[in-house]
């Protein structure tokens, strides 16, 4: 069984924006791509679970050269395991994000997978 992310970047309807929930801290923010908390929050963490309007994978941080990070998609999709490249740190903005997950889930929206996201309900709710 996977262990579920330390941070789940989840696109909230409600509030119609993105919002950061540290399971371990029991924290939760609501992100703008601008501001200096998304940056530091992709420097701090090597991975995280994103749930978008388009849909839902795992981001993760890999070194591939010393000094050299990216940032790659990871969807599980029955025994089979995708995986999508993301980006630099620097580059990396919640539509790039949302391109990725379109691409995992051609023409599925958010409200497709309520009912069968792994997502926790009070995480979906807000």
């Amino acid at each position: 069984m996977p262990k579920e992310a330390a941070y789940t970047l989840a696109w909230s309807a409600v509030g119609q924006a993105y919002t950061l929930y540290d399971r371990q801290a029991e924290l939760t923010l609501t992100l703008d791509e601008g501001s200096p908390t998304w940056r530091e929050c992709l420097e701090q963490t090597a991975s995280f679970a994103f749930h978008g309007q388009r849909g839902a994978y795992t981001a993760r941080r890999e070194q591939i050269k010393p000094g050299d990070w990216y940032w790659y998609a990871y969807q599980r999709s029955q025994k089979r395991v995708q995986k999508k490249y993301l980006g630099k740190s620097e580059a990396l903005s919640l539509q790039r994000l949302e391109e990725v997950a379109e691409r995992f889930n051609p023409g599925k929206t958010v409200e497709d997978e309520t009912a069968t996201s792994p997502m926790p309900a009070w995480i979906r709710n807000t």
